[in-house]
């Protein structure tokens, strides 16, 4: 009976001294735990209730996982309700891949892209793509590009519409790409009908997606992680760090446009809220 008491005792202090560990390093608005109110270098377990005032952000950081932004912003949630941290920490866990992408054949950009819709932030996107393409920069002479073909309600006949490469990377471009002879055409009356490369030496030009694309008004996302954004220590960011707050802003994109994908997202945020990943 000793026996089986002391193995309990020292099951217990494991499951204590397992619990993450959290130094507060900031505060937006008043945040508590339990009735007390927190404050800079207070230490906060994983399962400790915490409470947020509207508006309210903080950022904490520990050993295993550096430092992290916390904020009910982009969860669906009530006022005065506790949360613990890992209800507040993004479930979006997949590791990010974007420093990686480079796309070389059909299956890379179909799976990159999709088959249904494909969203950008904001008014550009760019992903890098084989150097054998050998789109160091091209127009609509060149005699390797890709480009687009599309339908509009104004067009009788499908036309292609050229994408420029610069440096072996492929631009999105959505003042470039809803224009017919120099003018503006309205995007919900376009239809895209698949995604090509020319080669003039191979006389051939083979589709390598089919997709719609679809640039999205991002100044509600802009908006909502400004306080995220405000919070973070940039000097102190590390590969953790990176990844969480990539997944918080998804999240919060989540609530805003549906279920939105992530590498694209995450151009968004090297580009638009110039936080970048950090180097190995």
């Amino acid at each position: 009976m000793k026996i089986l008491t002391i193995i309990i005792i020292f099951a217990f202090s494991i499951n204590i001294y397992a619990q993450d560990t959290y130094i507060v390093q900031n505060i937006k608005g008043n945040v508590k735990k339990g009735t007390n109110p927190l404050k800079k270098g207070d230490k906060i377990s994983s399962s400790d209730k915490i409470n947020f005032s509207k508006g309210s952000v903080m950022l904490v950081s520990s050993q295993k996982v550096g430092q992290m932004v916390l904020s009910p912003n982009g969860k669906t949630i009530q006022s005065e309700i506790a949360y613990t941290l890992n209800d507040l920490l993004p479930q979006s866990k997949r590791a990010s891949t974007r420093s990686n992408i480079v796309l070389n054949n059909m299956l890379d950009f179909q799976n990159h892209f999709g088959t249904s819709t494909f969203r950008v932030y904001g008014d550009n996107y760019v992903v890098k793509v084989a150097s054998s393409y050998n789109v160091m920069y091209t127009n609509e002479k060149s005699d390797r590009f890709f480009f687009f073909q599309m339908s509009h309600s104004s067009e009788k006949e499908p036309f292609n519409k050229h994408l420029q490469g610069v440096k072996n990377h492929l631009n999105f471009r959505k003042n470039e790409i809803f224009t017919i002879s120099g003018k503006p055409i309205e995007p919900k009356e376009t239809k895209f009908l698949g995604l090509y490369f020319y080669d003039k030496t191979a006389n051939d030009f083979p589709k390598l997606a089919d997709f719609q694309i679809e640039f999205v008004d991002d100044k509600p996302l802009v908006e909502a992680t400004k306080s995220l954004v405000e919070m973070l220590n940039r000097e102190k960011l590390d590969m953790n760090s990176y990844e969480l707050f990539c997944n918080q802003v998804k999240d919060i994109a989540d609530q805003i446009y549906g279920k939105v994908d992530k590498d694209g997202l995450e151009y968004w945020i090297e580009n638009k809220l110039r936080i970048y990943r950090p180097l190995k």
